[in-house]
């Protein structure tokens, strides 16, 4: 599926040079949902039901054990991690001081991407390694069609390592970046 971006939003891109993401910054709220990704402008469709359920039980999990210093998202919240990556994770969690008035100006402390089928390619390969460059401690990434879980946390590298993978059933527990307990198959239900 290919998707375009509404015409009154192509007419305010620049065609002289490459689009920053300043330039998508400037673009007008709402629909469709707009990331950059390594340089390229990629639209993404509305989340299937598993993929908002995952989304919205993981929100609620996330939120009843969150420090009064951290703060949850659902997307879209944008984080601008360079000129040519201004990425919308499905989730995350972030210090209240990193959080500006129209996007986050620093990393968060978590990342979440649910995968599906138009997204899992960048997930899995550009946007977790831009989410290491970029400096997001841990990044979980959500299979719900298994149900999966798969928990990195960033080295002093900026790449990622695995810490627990989790299918079907199991429950992931940990107290960093707070306290929370994860039962995968919740996540679908």
């Amino acid at each position: 599926m290919e998707l375009t971006l509404p015409s009154e939003w192509i007419a305010r891109l620049p065609t002289d040079r490459p689009i920053t993401a300043d330039d998508l910054l400037q673009l007008p709220e709402g629909p469709p949902h707009v990331e950059l990704i390594a340089g390229e402008v990629v639209v993404s469709p509305s989340p299937i039901p598993i993929h908002s359920r995952a989304a919205g039980h993981l929100f609620l999990a996330l939120r009843r054990t969150c420090p009064p210093d951290l703060e949850v998202f659902c997307q879209p919240l944008d984080w601008m991690i360079d000129d040519l990556n201004l990425l919308a994770p499905d989730l995350l969690v972030a210090p209240r001081a990193h959080v500006g008035p129209k996007r986050l100006d620093g990393p968060p402390t978590l990342v979440v991407e649910i995968l599906s089928p138009s997204t899992r390619a960048h997930d899995l390969a550009i946007k977790r390694e831009a989410y290491g460059r970029g400096g997001a401690d841990h990044y979980w990434i959500v299979d719900p069609e298994v149900p999966r879980l798969h928990v990195l946390r960033r080295t002093d590298r900026g790449t990622y390592e695995t810490v627990a993978d989790l299918g079907g059933s199991g429950t992931f527990q940990t107290d960093d970046p707070h306290p929370i307990a994860i039962d995968v198959a919740d996540l679908v239900r």
